[in-house]
């Protein structure tokens, strides 16, 4: 079976040899090409390409034009694998439009908004092959757009390189100097700011990596303050595991939102053996058991937020107990392995 794979961002020409040399996680896109020896398109390609088609589509977006692109070589391939709705929801009614059917697997990230929950409705069961969420609310999302049909949604457990977020990796000494929060979707800054105004604790913030908001402020809500570090250089990946090795427990203050806003960061402290205090956005409450693997503080709600700081600050041992229950948990719950042999094998049914 011909396969095709689509990455909605543009990765770095040295990525395969950044995994190779252990400068950066594995790539799941690249790992599940490899499993299935499927072809990748990306947003690189979308900037190469010279059919008219495509470079109308893509003064639209990047991932228009991607979709575009995948829908003009559709009679190469039997399945598509797309990364995200963004890229997925287009190319679906475009294959849709061309009488081609059961052919494309879309993972869902937010098909909450208005705009995705209309398109879901439109496309219906019949134009895709698999929908894979990575949460129990996003499968909540997606069952009241099409129904509940087993056999078209599928909800897998989001994925972590524990290989490479390892304690043991880290070139920096386990330390417990600081609280530590990084990230950018969604993220209430405000709040935790608000909360280390009532705490004596020092606390790093790294507010900057991915996110697919255009001209969003990576530091909207946070400033430095005499227990408040705001870095504003993006971290290597390198950099981002030996910060989390350094950090006494993680921070993961997330807006109320029904999607995973913040679960990178949730299972990469997991993985590095990190309790985590979280906010009860819908998106990510399913991860993060309070008393279990961390705290869990309702969304906005500062006070909470700084007795919860305060409360595993003071009690170390609570930290290291939590820790080593999330690093089994990353190890066996959340492999990335698992994910990739997971989908694989959906996508070769």
């Amino acid at each position: 079976m011909k396969t095709l794979v689509l990455v909605g961002k543009v990765h770095s020409p040295t990525l395969s040899s950044d995994i190779t040399s252990g400068a950066v996680p594995r790539n799941v896109s690249l790992e599940l090409a490899r499993v299935l020896g499927a072809e990748v398109l990306g947003y690189r390609d979308v900037a190469k390409a010279t059919e008219p088609t495509v470079l109308a589509a893509r003064t639209r977006s990047p991932a228009w034009g991607l979709a575009v692109l995948a829908a003009l070589r559709r009679d190469r391939y039997d399945a598509v694998f797309a990364t995200g709705e963004d890229i997925g929801i287009p190319l679906a009614f475009l294959l849709k439009a061309l009488r081609v059917r059961r052919r494309l697997t879309v993972v869902v990230h937010n098909g909450g908004a208005l705009s995705r929950r209309a398109s879901f409705r439109l496309l219906g069961r019949e134009d895709w092959r698999h929908l894979i969420c990575l949460s129990d609310e996003q499968r909540r999302v997606l069952v009241e757009q099409l129904g509940d049909d087993t056999g078209l949604i599928h909800r897998l457990d989001k994925w972590v390189d524990t290989d490479f977020f390892d304690p043991g990796r880290s070139t920096a000494e386990e330390g417990e100097g600081y609280v530590f929060s990084c990230g950018r979707e969604k993220r209430d800054y405000g709040t935790l700011q608000r909360a280390a105004a009532k705490v004596p604790y020092p606390l790093w913030v790294v507010a900057s990596g991915w996110s697919p908001q255009p001209g969003f402020r990576p530091f909207e809500g946070v400033v430095p303050t005499a227990n408040v570090r705001v870095d504003r250089a993006t971290l290597s990946y390198r950099q981002l595991r030996d910060a989390y090795a350094g950090a006494r427990f993680v921070v993961v203050s997330v807006q109320a939102v029904d999607y995973a806003a913040g679960v990178s960061t949730v299972f990469e402290a997991l993985a590095m053996g990190k309790a985590v205090i979280a906010t009860a956005s819908p998106g990510i409450a399913e991860f993060v058991e309070d008393q279990v693997n961390g705290l869990v503080v309702p969304t906005g709600d500062a006070d909470s937020m700084a007795k919860a700081i305060d409360e595993l600050w003071t009690h170390p041992d609570r930290c290291e107990q939590m820790g080593r229950h999330n690093r089994r948990q990353a190890e066996t719950v959340y492999s990335f392995d698992q994910y990739v042999s997971t989908v694989a094998r959906l996508m070769a049914e």
